[in-house]
Parts: structure tokens; C-alpha cells; sequence
């Protein structure tokens, strides 16, 4: 799939980590669900270490109610606690 993605800004959760908010373009999907599963392959992150690693699981994506190819995108970043 074929998109651009431009940050919009961040909301910062302190030691447990942020939610990055993103605005995804894309000529090839055309539903949340398509997009939330390229979203999640590209910022998909796991770690080994325990306290401070980062990982990343969870990705939320909204359409835009008016532009069929424009979602919105979260991108939940953690820290493990």
C-alpha cells in the first residue's frame, strides 16, 4: 500500500509513554481496518528488556468523515513500567 503520513502532534503520558497522532493519505485502502493493518506493520515494536523497554502493540486509526482517502492514525508508543 501506497501513503504518506504526516504528523499532526503527540499527547505525552510521562514514564508510561505517548500517543502519536498522525494523518495518513492513501490512493490503495479505503477502510480503517485496511489501514490499521499497514499502520501497525511499519511502527510494530516489541522488547526484551524489562523495566524502561519500549514496545509499541497498538496502533487506532479513524476515517476522515468527509475524504475517502485521508485516515487518522494513534500511535500508542509504551514503556515497559
Amino acid at each position: 500500500m501506497k501513503a504518506t503520513i504526516d504528523k499532526i502532534g503527540a499527547i505525552h503520558h510521562g514514564v508510561e509513554g505517548s500517543d502519536e497522532y498522525v494523518r495518513i493519505r492513501t490512493e490503495d485502502a479505503h477502510t480503517p481496518s485496511q489501514v490499521k493493518d499497514w499502520l501497525l506493520k511499519r511502527v510494530y515494536r516489541d522488547t526484551t528488556q524489562e523495566a524502561g523497554g519500549y514496545f509499541c502493540h497498538r496502533v487506532t486509526v479513524m476515517a476522515h468523515p468527509y475524504m475517502e482517502d485521508e485516515f487518522v492514525g494513534v500511535i500508542h508508543h509504551q514503556y515497559d513500567v
